[in-house]
């Protein structure tokens, strides 16, 4: 490959041609990425202000001892009865949540702790009997 001794020259006095940028070569591309970045941008806010998916569409009880907390559309007037049962029948030792949610017609109910699975399948039982969606 010969060497180009002239281009060499203005590539070191600085005064050499270059290459043109990728937005000199393609016009709307910084357009797109602006808009790309505020769609980004949008679609946070508006997944942040609806909140957790698990209280906008349902309930979550937090329970630590005899320490219940109701958060959700959890209906006011069964909450005395759910926290007998999960702190005198359950009487689990460790701090664990109970997320429930409608589909339909239908409670789906996820227990989330450190002995979940041991208690799961009863809190489940409970709930569906005992829980209806509210109007």
């Amino acid at each position: 490959m010969p060497l180009d001794v002239p281009r060499l020259l203005a590539q070191v006095e600085g005064t050499a041609p270059r290459e043109p940028s990728i937005f000199e070569q393609l016009p709307g591309i910084e357009s797109l990425l602006i808009l790309a970045a505020a769609a980004v941008l949008i679609g946070l806010m508006y997944r942040f202000a609806k909140g957790s998916p698990a209280i906008s569409n349902g309930f979550v009880v937090k329970v630590n001892g005899e320490d219940v907390s109701f958060s959700g559309q959890f209906p006011a007037q069964l909450q005395i009865s759910v926290r007998n049962f999960l702190v005198n029948d359950v009487a689990a030792p460790t701090p664990y949540e109970v997320h429930g949610r409608w589909d339909d017609r239908i409670l789906v109910v996820v227990v989330k702790g450190h002995d979940a699975k041991v208690i799961e399948q009863r809190i489940r039982n409970f709930m569906k009997l005992n829980i209806k969606r509210p109007k």
